[in-house]
């Protein structure tokens, strides 16, 4: 199994987008791409202290950011991220995807370049909520 991240998603990215995979590949020993501009993703790494060595950087040339038109993730921020993402998913190279980027960006990729499962009419989210006590 190969997971994409999106690099340049959800806040403090891209050092927390970087720091979290660099953890779990250690950890669970399964290979991670990570997608966003490799000279600032290999900068972000350097200047704090991550190993990203067991990380496989895609190249990204944007960000698809929470304030854009969530549908720019097939014209104009085609080449974001977040969309080299999906498309390593839809291509076979890839068979999980995780980002906390833009929500709706992320429905309207699932849809548009992933594709929804034959019989799937709409797409639904499953986030996992951390608390003190455990996750949700």
């Amino acid at each position: 199994m190969k997971i994409v991240v999106d690099g340049f998603g959800g806040d403090n990215a891209p050092v927390a987008v970087l720091a979290g995979c660099a953890q779990a590949a250690a950890e669970y020993h399964v290979p991670i791409a990570v997608t966003g501009d490799e000279e600032k993703l290999r900068k972000a790494a350097a200047e704090n202290g991550i190993d990203i060595s067991a990380l496989e950087l895609v190249h990204a040339d944007d960000v698809i950011d929470v304030e854009d038109d969530p549908t720019e993730i097939t014209k104009s921020k085609a080449n974001s991220s977040m969309a080299v993402a999906f498309k390593l998913v839809a291509e076979g190279k890839a068979d999980v995807f995780v980002s906390g980027g833009s929500t709706a960006a992320i429905v309207v990729g699932a849809s548009l370049i992933v594709r929804r499962i034959k019989g799937v009419k709409r797409a639904a989210l499953a986030p996992i909520i951390p608390t003190a006590n455990g996750c949700y």
